[in-house]
């Protein structure tokens, strides 16, 4: 999935995400969205609760296409791992279905004070949807398309804080698909080389040192005298 962080979406976005909490100003984030899909806001606010995952799908029409608004609830006052996994949950249950291009919107009054930490929980979260936890099968199924772009929408306000927290957001997902990898590897995929292997090649990409054991360096280290 590729990022780009705008203040307004674009013609190409397809698919809106709202990510909204409990204690969002409903009132106020609702009339907007009533704005831009027609329907009235009691009627969204009878229907939706923003309860963590809670999923509620809106259509509007734009530039003579047709398009969807989902309003992701996150539940009362949602962590970062919260929103991660809102996200993740969100992607990996729609992704054989999801458009090509999305847009994940905060521009709906739905951001909290400081929404970094949420752009980094929905950045890494959506990234992880899209992880194929089947990637050693042997008859895997065909899910749909898995390249995505992504339209993270802030207020220019948030422009600085927003587009380090992405940046963040991709960095751990990377990190977290890897070690998905290593743990989901059956017993003849991570062969004591091929975890040393994995860890010299993080180290040499993230900067910092690996040392690496063989048997006759183990037993060494290991029969050498502690200092008291």
């Amino acid at each position: 999935m590729h990022f780009t962080l705008l203040h307004q979406a674009t013609s190409s976005t397809e698919a809106l995400i709202v990510p909204i909490a409990q204690k969002t100003d409903m009132d106020a984030m609702l009339s907007l969205v009533a704005e831009k899909t027609g329907v009235p806001a009691d009627l969204i606010k009878s229907d939706f609760k923003a309860a963590a995952k809670e999923v509620h799908t809106l259509y509007f029409t734009e530039n003579k296409q047709s398009k969807r608004i989902f309003l992701l609830g996150l539940g009362e006052a949602p962590r970062t791992i919260d929103v991660l996994n809102a996200l993740r949950s969100f992607v990996f249950k729609r992704k054989a279905n999801l458009p090509a291009n999305l847009g994940l919107s905060f521009l709906f009054k739905n951001a909290p004070e400081n929404p970094a930490p949420w752009v980094e929980g929905c950045v890494n979260g959506l990234i992880l949807g899209l992880y194929d936890i089947g990637l050693y099968k042997t008859d895997k199924k065909q899910e749909g398309n898995t390249d995505f772009h992504c339209e993270v929408l802030v207020d220019k306000a948030h422009q600085a804080l927003a587009t380090e927290a992405m940046q963040l957001g991709e960095a751990f997902a990377q990190t977290h698909s890897q070690v998905f990898d290593l743990v989901n590897a059956p017993a003849n995929k991570k062969t004591p080389q091929v975890l040393a292997d994995w860890a010299k090649q993080s180290g040499k990409q993230h900067g910092y040192k690996v040392e690496v054991f063989d048997e006759k360096r183990y037993t060494r280290w290991a029969c050498t005298p502690s200092s008291p």
